[in-house]
């Protein structure tokens, strides 16, 4: 029978997809991954996989997070015309601002 973790799998995610953020795929050595993430190396490979894995899978969770976020906004939409509009809109601001942003 395995143990059960000792850790939170969703937010060591978030904290590898901010890793990868900071510093590419190739900069994320596992030993920054698994000190910003909190876990041990046999622990990211038994949850994750390889770090191409974990990779792959912080990558899955943010668009399924940012898809989330815009269909939630279109279904809420009185006009969805409109709303597709100030999507394209909110997404060329937030692309052009310099704020420390990554992504």
């Amino acid at each position: 029978m395995s143990r059960p973790k000792a850790f939170d799998p969703q937010r060591a995610l978030d904290s590898a997809l901010h890793c990868f953020k900071q510093h590419g795929f190739n900069g994320a050595s596992l030993s920054t991954l698994t000190q910003e993430m909190g876990v041990g190396r046999a622990s990211l490979y038994a949850t994750y996989g390889d770090k191409r894995a974990l990779f792959m899978r912080a990558l899955a969770d943010y668009a399924d997070t940012t898809i989330g976020f815009f269909v939630r906004r279109l279904d809420a939409a009185d006009d969805p015309l409109a709303e597709v509009r100030a999507i394209f809109h909110d997404i060329a601001a937030f692309s052009v601002c310099d704020d420390g942003r990554f992504g």
